[in-house]
C-alpha cells in the first residue's frame, strides 16, 4: 500500500483523491510498493498495472493515428499527437511516434 494513501477504501470513496488519480492502480492495493512501485510478481499480472502496455501514434500519409489498448483512432494535428504522447506517457505508456514513409 502507498506510504501517502488515507487509510479509506478506495472503492467506498464517491470521489477519487489525487493519489488515487495518479496511479494506475488503487493506493490500498497490498501489491503496491510504500512509493507507489508496481514491480512485485503479482503486479506483472495485474490488468491495472499498464507498465508494459504501448501506444502508437502514426504520421500517416493523409492523417495521425493513435493505436492503443487495440483501438485505431484517426485524427488531425500534430498538436494532439503532443497530447496523446504527453498524457499516455503519464499514465505509464511506452509511447511510439512514427512516421510512414511513403
Amino acid at each position: 500500500m502507498h506510504r501517502l494513501w488515507c487509510g479509506d477504501k478506495c472503492c467506498d470513496c464517491e470521489k477519487p483523491c489525487s493519489l488515487d488519480e495518479s496511479l494506475p492502480c488503487n493506493p490500498d492495493c497490498p501489491e503496491l510498493g510504500l512509493n507507489g512501485e508496481r514491480d512485485s510478481e503479482a503486479c506483472k499480472t495485474c490488468d491495472a498495472n499498464i507498465m508494459n502496455k504501448v501506444c502508437k501514434i502514426i504520421n500517416g500519409k493523409f492523417a495521425w493515428l493513435l493505436e492503443v489498448d487495440g483501438q485505431r483512432v484517426p485524427f488531425q494535428g500534430g498538436c494532439y499527437a503532443d497530447y496523446f504522447e504527453k498524457h499516455y506517457s503519464e499514465l505509464g505508456y511506452k509511447v511510439e511516434r512514427i512516421t510512414e514513409e511513403d
